[in-house]
């Protein structure tokens, strides 16, 4: 008898250690300031916004009333507030468009059936005003544990320096960004009001996991757009890549 109670006394006192070690590396996670948030810092640029694109796929045609059921379930799983006003039906002949602001938080999803490829695909946009959110970096996971989707993740972070740079202050203020995120340059490109630059950085794989291009391996891009009649120049670090116009 005393065996058994110490057995079940040792298993309740692993199960607290190992529940306080995952705690506290949670917590220790969301204090240590986002290497983008310190990349904006070490330019002085002022933190603007982050952004999150992810998309997943069904290997089936869905109909219009399964594609919402799936995506409601998606919304369920966010803790988004699901308002059948906020639902539209797309441009594509089975598709469907969810709206919907809350918080510090935009957000946009969308699911579409594809009858000639026979799968269903959702993307999800979501847009944070707080640039070091370590929320954004946590919905793939939640996504891809709770939907049973595999969720493909891209990062856009946007910072503001209120002067406008030609194209070699632009560089110069990039590959600062660069090396605050311990990446290597691979490839640049200049253009009149515009610089980007991508790079691959080893310390930043936990974070930022590597895509292969050819025989590339990039996993960070940082951007410079310089906006002459507001007397600003906008940066961006996407990661692994940028994904949308800047």
């Amino acid at each position: 008898m005393r065996r058994i109670i110490f057995i079940i006394f040792f298993f309740i006192l692993i199960c607290t250690f190992c529940n306080y070690k995952i705690n506290s590396q949670q917590k220790k996670e969301i204090l240590l300031p986002s290497p983008y948030h310190l990349s904006f810092a070490s330019i002085g640029a002022i933190s603007l916004e982050s952004r999150l694109d992810c998309w997943a796929r069904i290997k089936k045609t869905s109909s219009a009333e399964e594609i919402r059921q799936n995506m409601e379930n998606i919304l369920k799983i966010l803790k988004v507030p699901v308002d059948s006003k906020n639902f539209e039906n797309g441009k594509h002949p089975v598709s469907m468009t969810f709206c919907s602001a809350y918080g510090d938080y935009r957000l946009q999803l969308n699911g579409q059936s594809d009858d000639q490829s026979g799968e269903t695909y959702f993307m999800l946009s979501l847009v944070s005003s707080e640039c070091s959110s370590s929320y954004l970096r946590s919905l793939p996971r939640i996504l891809s544990r709770g939907s049973n989707m595999n969720w493909t993740s891209y990062y856009l972070y946007t910072g503001r320096i209120d002067q406008s740079l030609n194209t070699e202050s632009q560089q110069k203020i990039l590959r600062t960004v660069m090396k605050t995120l311990h990446s290597e340059e691979i490839d640049c490109f200049a253009g009149k009001n515009l610089v980007s630059i991508t790079g691959y950085s080893r310390s930043m794989e936990n974070v930022s996991p590597p895509v292969l291009l050819g025989r590339k391996k990039y996993n960070i891009q940082v951007a410079a757009r310089n906006i002459a009649k507001e007397g600003k120049t906008y940066i961006y670090i996407g990661s692994p890549l940028i994904l949308n116009d800047y």
